[in-house]
């Protein structure tokens, strides 16, 4: 448990960050409809990816040793 909070709020807070960032140019896109937009978007949908392919292969780690 000692391991985990930190590491749940470190993805936390850089999920805020990058999601924060795209609130720079929201008066600039009148065209955009979703938050992937832009090199903003890029970054939080690599984030998104990686954190869910770190969790699965460590979901099939665990259940290869139980």
């Amino acid at each position: 448990m000692e391991i985990y909070v930190p590491i749940m709020l470190f993805i936390v807070m850089v999920e805020v960050i990058i999601t924060a960032l795209t609130f720079v140019d929201v008066d600039s896109s009148s065209h955009r409809y979703h938050d992937f937009t832009g090199i903003q978007g890029m970054i939080l949908l690599v984030m998104k990816f990686s954190i869910w392919a770190y969790f699965a292969y460590k979901y099939y780690q665990t259940k290869k040793h139980v």
